[in-house]
């Protein structure tokens, strides 16, 4: 386990996390019967450590979702007191958007909360020492982050979260979309960007970092609107 630094974040619960800023786990478990790896992240400068193939496809969303500011993997220990014993919850991601949001998310291949009531009972509590904070709690399983065409797309767009792009090639995208006033076909603005292949990857790179705007949930095609990612105060970036 990483150096930690704790918080207390209300009377009854304590969030512990790594003082490097990344996942409070890292160790996978060469013994686990599941695939397991660790995915590295353009978008949030970590390793993050899966421990199913679900985690991972969980990543590709939220690596390709425009909307999404930073994630972690394993970002922090809950500690929460109840009665004479206290409880220990290990969320299996933070996601921070742009417009300020924060959800915990646990991942599951499939939750069946009969199968294990104690610990249904440890993420209720959970949840509420989150919702407390201002934080949402979601429970995701796999037909919810692999529904199609959304998975489809963030593994293509994911695959070229690592490819480098300038100033020059934002001004281009921008002006491409611009000229159409909201938006812009998306062979239109890779074309703009160097056409083919080389447009493509990084008009997904620019996706990744959230340059610009995509709509996961529908099919890509050559026509799909392509949007400038606004700000809160109406700019863009």
């Amino acid at each position: 386990m990483s150096d930690a630094s704790s918080e207390v974040i209300n009377h009854r619960a304590t969030i512990v996390r790594s003082e490097s800023g990344g996942p409070i786990r890292t160790i996978i478990n060469g013994s686990s019967r599941h695939a397991t790896g660790r995915y590295s992240s353009a978008k949030s400068g970590f390793a993050q450590p899966w421990e199913s193939k679900v985690e991972r496809s969980h990543f590709w969303r939220c690596e390709a979702d425009p909307a999404i500011r930073h994630y972690l993997a394993q970002p922090h220990r809950l500690e929460i007191p109840v009665g004479s014993q206290k409880l220990v919850y290990f969320p299996d991601a933070c996601v921070e958007f742009h417009d300020g949001r924060v959800e915990i998310r646990e991942i599951k291949d499939v939750y069946e909360e009969e199968r294990d009531p104690l610990y249904h009972d440890k993420i209720n509590y959970a949840r509420d020492v989150y919702h407390g904070r201002g934080w949402s709690f979601v429970l995701l399983e796999r037909v919810d982050i692999e529904r199609q065409p959304g998975h489809r797309n963030a593994r293509t767009i994911q695959a070229d979260r690592h490819v480098k792009f300038t100033g020059f090639d934002l001004d281009r995208a921008f002006a491409c979309i611009e000229r159409d006033r909201y938006t812009a076909p998306f062979e239109r603005v890779a074309e703009a960007l160097g056409g083919e292949s080389l447009g493509t990857a990084i008009l997904h790179a620019l996706i990744v970092h959230g340059h610009v705007g995509i709509d996961l949930d529908r099919r890509i095609d050559a026509d799909a609107p392509v949007w400038v990612r606004v700000l809160g105060n109406g700019g863009v970036q």
